[in-house]
């Protein structure tokens, strides 16, 4: 999981858009024409039963990607609250249930892994069963 999302990670770093709404991402390809802020398509390389998808933001100029497994990830993990957005927008926090910068949410159920290429740090999403490409696409915002 740490590989896929560090080359989510890199992804994000040569590219620059999607819509809104979250798309799971089909054969691991990221197609420039579903994000007008990628110059290229992009190539996700996922692990086995790992899903991913996007969400393309392009009036924040902001792509956010997730990844889950469908054998799930389960134990208890904590995360640090950080919000994405910019000063003067609505926060854009990577974990649902936060409200200030730094604060510990713990997740404890089935989860998935976030990144935005407005920075901060991974987010997660709780989901009550495994998680889907489709469940995935969802959550991912």
């Amino acid at each position: 999981m740490k590989k896929s999302l560090t080359i989510l990670a890199l992804a994000l770093g040569f590219s620059t858009a999607f819509t809104v709404a979250g798309t799971e991402v089909k054969d691991g390809i990221v197609k420039k024409d579903d994000c007008k802020l990628l110059e290229n398509d992009a190539k996700i390389i996922l692990s086995k039963n790992v899903s991913a998808a996007f969400a393309c933001d392009e009036a924040a100029a902001t792509i956010t990607f997730g990844t889950c497994s469908s054998s799930g990830s389960r134990g208890p993990a904590k995360f640090k609250c950080s919000n994405s957005a910019a000063p003067n927008e609505t926060p854009k926090w990577n974990i649902e249930g936060c409200t200030e910068e730094g604060k510990e949410i713990e997740v404890t159920g089935y989860k998935g892994f976030t990144l935005s290429s407005k920075g901060g740090s991974m987010g997660a999403i709780e989901f009550p069963k495994p998680c889907s490409g489709a469940d995935l696409a969802g959550a991912v915002k």
